[in-house]
């Protein structure tokens, strides 16, 4: 134990701190430090017992710490670190140690913000092998097997991308992501939106994008994109262009699912709808796209 006036490490019979007739274990013993380093070990130790650690029933002491001796914020991740203590915990602490708060809680954020991105992979991985045993078996499309798989097989300056359209509940999005995989298919929720958010594409993992719910306003604003250019597509436009980003897309397909993608072609200008019909393979689907 530490005096609480002079701070200096005495052994202090406590008799009344006894847990099931056991007295704690003291002592003033300090092997892995020497000379000035010893005060600094003392008061690490003193204070990890003073910590409300998990499963701790009672803590009291006449040195409290942070007034009787000052507290490094690493002693605190440390014990986070070897789950000693809860989060609530370490965030409570930083908050009193009063150095580096911003950094440390920040930092306490951003691993907060990757367990859960961690988890929901996880979960997302159990959940499509939960449901492998339902998947049925693809039809084959004459057309996606002559006209549009083919494509990436051989160079070319650009590509058609292929539009799968056609009522609910067919089995677009499944079909298109079975063309080249799962994990090698990037799915976009692309309802009601002018521009896709390709920042979670990586050319290294990803053979094919689907646009699911895409509308011919969006392909329209995005031509290049959708020809799979040699060069990078830059995106995010502003009038500062501070959010933008660019991805290299050439020979990667271009999925595009659709509820009323004829409905729109027959509403735009002849010019925008005979680009659209020149640069995609569209699909009308009027079957289911999975054997029964």
């Amino acid at each position: 134990m530490t005096h609480c006036f002079h701070r200096q490490t005495v052994t202090l019979p406590k008799p009344s701190l006894l847990f099931r007739g056991a007295v704690p274990h003291q002592s003033v013993e300090c092997k892995q430090a020497r000379g000035k380093a010893c005060r600094k070990a003392y008061d690490q130790g003193h204070y990890y017992l003073q910590v409300p650690k998990i499963g701790s029933i009672h803590l009291t002491t006449t040195a409290p710490a942070f007034t009787t001796f000052p507290i490094a914020p690493d002693w605190i991740t440390n014990l986070w670190q070897a789950c000693k203590i809860t989060e609530q915990v370490a965030e409570k602490e930083y908050l009193r140690c009063k150095k580096h708060v911003k950094a440390y809680l920040d930092n306490m954020k951003f691993h907060a913000q990757c367990m859960q991105t961690e988890a929901v992979a996880a979960r997302k991985a159990q959940a499509l092998l939960d449901l492998q045993p339902l998947m049925k078996t693809a039809v084959v499309l004459e057309q996606v097997q002559r006209d549009f798989l083919p494509q990436f097989a051989r160079p070319m300056f650009r590509r058609s991308f292929l539009v799968l359209t056609g009522p609910t509940r067919l089995g677009k999005t499944i079909y298109a992501r079975s063309l080249f995989g799962h994990r090698q298919t990037l799915e976009l929720n692309c309802c009601g939106v002018s521009q896709p958010d390709l920042r979670g594409f990586n050319p290294l993992v990803h053979r094919a994008i689907l646009y699911d719910e895409g509308s011919a306003d969006m392909v329209l604003r995005n031509r290049r994109l959708f020809q799979g250019s040699t060069e990078e597509v830059t995106l995010a436009h502003s009038g500062t262009n501070l959010f933008t980003y660019s991805v290299y897309v050439y020979n990667v397909a271009m999925i595009l699912t659709s509820n009323s993608w004829l409905r729109e072609l027959e509403e735009l200008q002849s010019e925008e709808r005979e680009w659209l019909e020149g640069n995609s393979i569209c699909i009308d689907c009027k079957q289911p796209l999975y054997e029964t």
